[in-house]
């Protein structure tokens, strides 16, 4: 099998790898990332939501599995050994704390003064895109599977509705997502003319 590059964040790479968290709850994944930070560009929610689309990327890969037990908070996730096919790239990212003596840091919310800059947050904005437009794909086709076995085996149904819901409503979510990313590219694109 063709080897495939997948981009990982380092400080979550470090975090799976220890034994502590070789089963985690996505809540623990969180609180550990955050103790690590000594100064925080963000909230834990939304440090929650970013590890959380992670998490769901690293499932697909099958680096690693939902617990046995589903719950609808705090599921638990088992760690497995990486896949060979996977050429694992360690990137920073934006919750990685940056020295606090970084000449030419731009805050997140100041004016995009360069054409560099303008460009950086680009090219994060495109990528946060293309992860988001995979994760889209993959929840739609979820749901389109769940409604396919509900013609094919009726009596299931009652059992896998709750489950076809939550990826139809992770759909939407993800849509909205996608479309805010848009907004947000075009209105960089305009400011950079």
């Amino acid at each position: 099998m063709e080897p495939q590059s997948f981009r990982l964040d380092r400080r979550l790479h470090e975090l799976l790898m220890q034994e502590c968290l070789s089963i985690f709850t996505v809540r623990q994944l969180r609180d550990a990332y955050y103790e690590g930070l000594s100064t925080p560009s963000c909230s834990r929610s939304e440090l929650r939501r970013y590890l959380y689309q992670q998490v769901l990327r690293l499932k697909k890969a099958g680096w690693i599995v939902v617990g046995e037990e589903r719950v609808k908070r705090d599921q638990c996730f088992h760690v497995r050994e990486k896949p060979e096919r996977l050429r694992l790239k360690l990137i920073d990212r934006p919750f990685e704390s940056k020295p606090e003596n970084a000449e030419n840091s731009q805050p997140a919310s100041g004016p995009l003064e360069t054409p560099a800059a303008c460009s950086k947050v680009a090219e994060q904005l495109n990528y946060r895109w293309k992860e988001m437009r995979l994760e889209l794909l993959a929840s739609i086709g979820e749901a389109e599977q769940f409604k396919m076995l509900f013609q094919e085996f009726p009596n299931l149904e009652a059992r896998l509705n709750p489950s076809y819901l939550e990826s139809r409503d992770r759909s939407s979510k993800l849509l909205g997502q996608i479309k805010a990313l848009e907004t947000t590219m075009q209105a960089l694109t305009e400011h950079s003319r």
